[in-house]
């Protein structure tokens, strides 16, 4: 059975506590409210180091993205990404680059092989609308430094960011340097 986007239903061993499916979706602003009341603690350290709140920062995402999609498990929010062109200076929708961006929920760890093979999917559609990617990860969040460096991205040295100073890494793709 397909899902939304012509992606597969997985199923998983049928296990207590064990997603059996998931799907992707185009996200809808429900998704938005959603996520910001299950978000990881992690993430929500990352958006908050920012200085921002995390229904606003999900919120300005969501509506600058020209890609926004959503990993449902067992019909809860698993995880919310996409490819933004108006967060930022010099990031338009005639430019070239992109701002590849990801939040999650804990459902997201019920699926690991699939969330990394969707990934993998997901990334190769932002190169095709966007032949570079650019964007900032908390550096003290491991598991997302981790995963940005197994789907290729470049991560560079943690440098302060903002009002408190809070330590980010770049992450790119696309560039020559």
């Amino acid at each position: 059975m397909l899902g939304m986007n012509g992606h597969k239903l997985d199923e998983a061993p049928l296990a207590a506590g064990v997603a059996k499916s998931y799907e992707i979706v185009p996200a809808q602003i429900e998704h938005v409210y959603e996520l910001a009341e299950t978000m990881r603690e992690a993430d929500r350290k990352e958006i908050a180091d920012l200085g921002i709140g995390v229904k606003k920062a999900l919120y300005r995402a969501f509506r600058n993205s020209i890609l926004c999609r959503v990993a449902l498990v067992d019909a809860r929010v698993a995880a919310m990404w996409g490819l933004a062109v108006g967060l930022r200076d010099g990031v338009s929708p005639l430019s070239d680059l992109g701002v590849p961006w990801l939040h999650t929920s804990a459902a997201v760890e019920a699926l690991p092989i699939a969330f990394m093979r969707e990934a993998k999917s997901e990334l190769a559609a932002m190169k095709a609308l966007r032949p570079r990617l650019e964007s900032f990860v908390a550096a003290d969040y491991a598991q997302a430094v981790k995963f940005l460096r197994i789907l290729g991205f470049t991560v560079e040295k943690p440098e302060p960011v903002g009002l408190d100073k809070a330590m980010f890494s770049r992450f790119h793709m696309g560039f020559d340097s």
